[in-house]
């Protein structure tokens, strides 16, 4: 094992470097912090392959997609949430103003992983409910309770509509992002 004692490193709080240093010694373990950048590299390529392998959503896919969803929420929901078809595009510019918002741009999404995750278990049919949302306070903005991921990927896959669930109280802000067929 390399370690080096580097006097700006080690009395630095470089965050590239505080994970690798030993408190005691003064040293810095270069082997990890390189293995490390290595395991980072590995996982961008993964990242990457993951994006490439699910890029494309089938129209078959995307209705075994919701049926399931819709099956889940008959089994597991009752009032005082329902569930109808949102338009993906009016809720994303709901969304926008969340603190928790996925952006569409990959580089900035804070979660890769749990994102890619996300869009492989659609890929896969191991989909959950539909995502559920509400409107905040102020009704001009969306957050998510759950499955915003799910959202977020099909929305980066051109989908046009999702089935939601929403508090029933809130029925009356339906119009704001309900999917009307063109």
């Amino acid at each position: 094992m390399i370690s080096k004692t580097v006097y700006d490193i080690i009395n630095s709080d470089d965050e590239e470097f505080v994970n690798y240093k030993d408190n005691n010694n003064g040293f810095i373990n270069f082997d990890a912090y390189i293995s490390n950048k290595k395991d980072c590299k590995d996982k961008l390529t993964d990242k990457k392959k993951l994006l490439k392998r699910y890029n494309k959503l089938s129209s078959e896919l995307f209705i075994e997609i919701i049926q399931t969803m819709i099956t889940i929420f008959n089994v597991n929901f009752e009032v005082p949430n329902f569930m109808f078809y949102a338009d993906i595009n009016k809720i994303n510019k709901l969304w926008k103003n969340d603190n928790q918002y996925i952006s569409r741009n990959f580089n900035k999404i804070n979660n890769q992983m749990k994102y890619l995750k996300s869009r492989e278990n659609l890929f896969n049919l191991e989909v959950k409910e539909p995502p559920i949302l509400s409107f905040l306070s102020n009704n001009t903005t969306i957050s998510f309770t759950n499955g915003r991921h799910r959202f977020a990927n099909l929305r980066d896959l051109k989908a046009k509509y999702i089935p939601v669930i929403m508090p029933l109280h809130q029925h009356h802000l339906l119009e704001k992002i309900v999917y009307i067929e063109k």
